[in-house]
């Protein structure tokens, strides 16, 4: 440390720590499907789940396969939160930031997303619509929490109705 006090010989400061972002903590269950065929922790919505082979995975040994069942948009899956709660304080904001990397094996081009939604399914935000490619490409959203804790899920969807098979990795 290289500083020349104020005051000599007087206790200061070197470095103010507030304002600085708090770090992240991944909630997540399983958020490289590493475990479980379908993979454990996610719901199934209008498509079949499966743990997918190394060859697909963005981290760890396996994704998820989703196969989408083309009868409608948002098809995927779910995890579902535990309770979360803000608290309250206009100054400290605290948000449910979601993630995951989404990827096909051909270069479809179909759209996919990340999504929050509450347990009756209403769509809370939802991410950036991601174009698949062969290369795995990040989709996020974020919502405040409010100070009464509440169950959300998070959907790795289909963004528009399509059949087109998709891995997701990386679940944050």
């Amino acid at each position: 440390v290289d500083v020349t006090l104020t005051t000599a010989g007087t206790a200061q400061n070197l470095i103010n720590l507030v304002g600085l972002d708090d770090p992240t903590v991944n909630i997540a269950t399983n958020p490289s499907f590493e475990t479980g065929d379908p993979p454990t922790g996610y719901t199934a919505t209008g498509a079949a789940l499966t743990q997918s082979s190394a060859v697909t995975a963005r981290n760890g040994s396996f994704s998820m396969l989703v196969n989408p069942a083309n009868a409608a948009t948002g098809e995927g899956a779910y995890w579902t939160s535990p309770a979360l709660g803000g608290p309250g304080d206009a100054n400290s904001q605290l948000y449910l930031v979601a993630s995951a990397f989404f990827r096909d094996a051909a270069g479809s081009g179909d759209d996919v997303r990340i999504a929050i939604r509450d347990t009756s399914n209403t769509l809370l935000v939802a991410g950036q619509t991601l174009d698949l490619t062969t290369t795995f490409a990040r989709s996020f959203a974020s919502y405040p929490l409010t100070p009464t804790p509440t169950i959300y899920r998070v959907f790795f969807e289909t963004a528009v109705q399509h059949n087109t098979n998709f891995h997701v990795d990386s679940f944050q």
